[in-house]
């Protein structure tokens, strides 16, 4: 309520079942992470918001990462959001990308496209924003929107395409 940045948020369309809110997850240290579980065999749909990283907040910033992680330890995750790091910072953050989550950019040969800020054209930004998912999930696409540039925001919306595999 204070500073809008600190806010994280996660629309689920109904077309993917009945879906609550996780409790007693671990949390990132200063945006909420939003942790969905499906009531009837859908994904765990993971909103997060990971604290920018400073001199000052770099510890919060890798936990915030190791959060992440774990969650994506875990199967059949979807992760997106803020991740405030680029697929080198995650490095040692598990199996592939982050924990067992793979980077739909990267697959798609998009990760060097700069989701922020939206002032810089994307190969000059940096890839900041994330769509992460476990290997139950095929990734099919990805790109980053740059025709909401003005719209408000300081970053790109990155829009991912995920199928089932299988």
């Amino acid at each position: 309520e204070i500073y809008r940045a600190h806010s994280t948020s996660v629309l689920i369309s109904r077309s993917l079942g009945d879906y609550r809110l996780a409790d007693g997850v671990a949390q990132t240290s200063v945006s909420p992470t939003v942790v969905a579980v499906s009531t009837d065999g859908g994904p765990t749909i993971v909103a997060a918001h990971v604290v920018a990283p400073s001199q000052v907040t770099m510890p919060q910033w890798r936990a915030d990462l190791e959060v992440l992680a774990n969650l994506c330890g875990e199967p059949d995750v979807i992760l997106a959001g803020d991740l405030n790091a680029t697929i080198d910072n995650m490095q040692g953050l598990g199996t592939k990308n982050i924990g067992n989550c793979v980077d739909a950019a990267l697959v798609t040969h998009g990760a060097a496209l700069g989701t922020w800020p939206t002032w810089l054209p994307t190969l000059g930004g940096t890839p900041i924003d994330h769509v992460m998912a476990t290997p139950e999930w095929n990734i099919t696409g990805s790109t980053v929107l740059t025709s909401v540039d003005g719209a408000g925001s300081d970053h790109r919306p990155l829009l991912a395409q995920l199928s089932r595999a299988g």
